[in-house]
């Protein structure tokens, strides 16, 4: 897919490491990334061996294969899983990485040999948090649940296939982010605990974050560095000075309208840009790339692109996902019950926003407007 942000070079000079992983092109930007970069792109590619559903031994791919059982899964999967869980019951339903895959999640039926009495032909009933109470969890896979998750395991529903997709790269992004945040730190001896890192899920600990830092260290450490984690130029993760945002330039989805049609200056969090791969035609709605978890079918949107800025990456992405298959106004609200800041662009050329937008987005033409 074309990305959909416009890369622009910084205020402040950084240092760019580019990279293969998750199906795209990473860009890491901080000072130091040409000689620390590919620690960083191992720790994303380790987790693409996780979550990737095109590799036949990542986790993802193993659960597929698997639909009914339960399988004891990592620590960074599970918090995916979890946050991914939490995001489809918070969009109704359309956000949902457990997609109807072969045999139909809606036409499997509960089994009557599983004798779990009135539990099975009644509504699946929840605990606190979002695991299956144990008396619950046969009837919920006999009846094509799609993700179920109990104690650091996880079953993927019969007829169901996971897709982490864009929430994977969004997790990822806040990741690598985090490690840069500790190769920073250990490159300005401010980690001195001798403690593991936030890396250390992904196989970096501080005394090698330390290491790497104490020979690639220059005088461009300061105590807020620079950093950017661009995956695809759709998921993105920043930190800033607040006196010196980052500045990334938002591509055109409309034919005939240059790019960049604005500019995002952000400082802290994450964004994840939404939309059509091709310039549209002024007024027509378009069938998106996604399919709507509710209908199975690929969803109509008058939304040509959403951006939304978030505190993480799960978040960025669950939101715009559910912001192109609600259309602008429904999106909008899901956004504004949720406090997240996000703009629509839609097919007939408005740009609206939630009120918290304004804060970030620098529109570069006239005669639009970003109010919702």
């Amino acid at each position: 897919m074309r990305g959909l942000a416009v890369s622009e070079a910084p205020a402040l000079p950084v240092d760019t490491y580019s990279f293969a992983a998750m199906g795209t092109v990473g860009t890491l930007q901080f000072p130091g990334a040409d000689a620390r970069g590919e620690q960083i792109a191992k720790i994303v590619r380790g987790l693409e061996a996780k979550w990737s559903r095109f590799l036949p031994d990542s986790e993802i791919s193993v659960l597929n294969r698997h639909p009914g059982a339960f399988m004891a899964v990592s620590p960074e999967t599970w918090d995916l899983l979890v946050g991914a869980r939490y995001w489809q019951r918070a969009t109704g339903g359309l956000f949902d990485v457990a997609y109807v895959g072969a045999g139909g999640g809606e036409t499997i039926r509960p089994n009557p040999e599983l004798n779990l009495g009135e539990s099975a032909g009644g509504a699946v009933e929840e605990s606190s948090g979002f695991y299956f109470r144990r008396e619950n969890i046969d009837a919920a896979v006999s009846r094509g649940h799609g993700l179920i998750l109990h104690s650091g395991m996880a079953c993927v529903g019969a007829g169901r296939q996971l897709d982490l997709g864009g929430i994977g790269k969004g997790v990822a992004a806040d990741l690598a982010l985090q490690s840069c945040l500790d190769f920073c730190k250990a490159a300005r001896g401010e980690n001195e605990s001798g403690g593991t890192s936030a890396a250390a899920g992904a196989g970096v600990v501080a005394g090698e974050a330390s290491k790497a830092g104490a020979s690639g260290c220059d005088s461009r450490f300061d105590s807020e560095s620079r950093i950017m984690v661009n995956l695809g130029s759709s998921s993105l993760a920043f930190r800033a000075d607040e006196n010196e945002p980052w500045r990334i330039g938002i591509r055109s989805p409309w034919v005939g309208t240059p790019s960049p049609v604005g500019y995002l200056e952000l400082c802290n969090g994450s964004v994840s840009l939404s939309g059509t791969a091709q310039e549209l035609e002024p007024g027509l709605d378009w069938v998106t790339h996604l399919v709507n978890p509710l209908t199975g079918q690929p969803a109509q949107s008058n939304v040509a692109l959403a951006v939304v800025v978030a505190k993480d990456g799960i978040t960025a992405e669950a939101v715009s996902t559910a912001v192109l298959l609600l259309g602008a106004q429904a999106g909008l609200d899901l956004c504004v019950a949720h406090h997240v800041a996000a703009a629509v662009f839609t097919c007939d050329r408005q740009v609206l926003g939630t009120p918290d937008m304004v804060k970030f987005l620098r529109l570069g033409k006239p005669g639009l407007s970003a109010s919702r």
